[in-house]
């Protein structure tokens, strides 16, 4: 599937390889390294990939296409707005969530 055949607003299936975050115990937190359209694919990458070379968990996760061109995934707060400040966040966020069409905002649940 190629990302410019989906038109916005449409709700896209994708795969997510998940590891944890401590790979001798297995007490840390989950996290997605890698996103594939296919779940084949995703269960050969999460091959050897979390805790003391166990594979990987891979689970789908549902999409949608903004009118931006871009995939954000549905219910999940956008990972690099974790790597700025509080302040920053904000601003990025509102200036994301404005750039947004009415049909993505409702399908997301964005009230701007």
């Amino acid at each position: 599937m190629k990302l410019h055949n989906i038109q916005p607003g449409t709700c896209v299936p994708v795969w997510a390889v998940m590891i944890n975050t401590d790979t001798t115990e297995g007490r840390g937190t989950n996290y997605a390294i890698a996103y594939f359209w296919s779940r084949y694919k995703a269960l050969e990458y999460a091959k050897g990939k979390d805790t003391m070379g166990s594979d990987g968990k891979v689970k789908e996760v549902k999409c949608i296409m903004t009118s931006m061109g871009s995939l954000c995934i549905l219910g999940d707060e956008v990972t690099p707005f974790e790597l700025t400040e509080d302040k920053e966040r904000e601003e990025a966020k509102a200036k994301l969530y404005k750039a947004l069409t009415a049909k993505e905002r409702e399908l997301l649940g964005i009230d701007v």
